[in-house]
């Protein structure tokens, strides 16, 4: 006998355990926030050479794999992008490079293995102008509120080149 139970346990497996997670969707040219965050909340920029080396990384596959940076906001454990991709599919693709390589180089400079990110990124798709203003205003605020903000942009990218960033934090901060 089948009773309501056993049909939300039926239902239960299916959705949540035997179905893949949802595939993100990109549609060229519309700008997206994007969040993620160090492993247990831990901190991924220790020092201001790792924020440097993030930011390359941003600049080499900014060129390579063609997608528009609004804006950013690097903090000890997480990160904000506001991006843009020019090509269909492409986000997955563009956070699977920059998090691959950082992982490489924090784990190779900080002895460790594993995860240095935790989970998925979070992306939510920004509207209009006036929400983009909003939200880079947000950032460069230091993102609600916190006070140990460290790298941020405070214009948009017009040359392409990561020089405009802000300011650094202070060694041993």
């Amino acid at each position: 006998e089948i009773g309501v139970n056993s049909i939300f346990l039926f239902f239960h497996l299916c959705y949540n355990v035997l179905m893949p997670r949802s595939l993100r969707i990109t549609i060229p040219n519309l700008p997206l926030h994007i969040i993620d965050r160090g492993n247990n909340k831990q901190v991924i920029f220790k020092e201001n050479k790792d924020f440097f080396y993030f930011l390359k990384l941003l600049e080499r596959y900014k060129k390579e794999l063609a997608f528009k940076l609004y804006h950013l906001c690097l903090m000890p454990n997480h990160i904000h992008l506001m991006i843009e991709p020019t090509r269909e599919g492409s986000l997955s693709k563009i956070m699977m490079c920059l998090t691959l390589a950082y992982s490489s180089y924090f784990n190779q400079k900080n002895k460790g293995v594993g995860h240095v990110w935790q989970g998925r990124y979070k992306s939510s798709l920004i509207g209009e102008e006036d929400c983009l203003k909003n939200i880079r205003t947000q950032l460069d605020r230091g993102v609600y509120g916190q006070e140990d903000f460290v790298w941020t942009m405070k214009e948009r990218f017009k040359t392409g080149s990561l020089r405009k960033v802000g300011r650094p934090r202070k060694e041993g901060a």
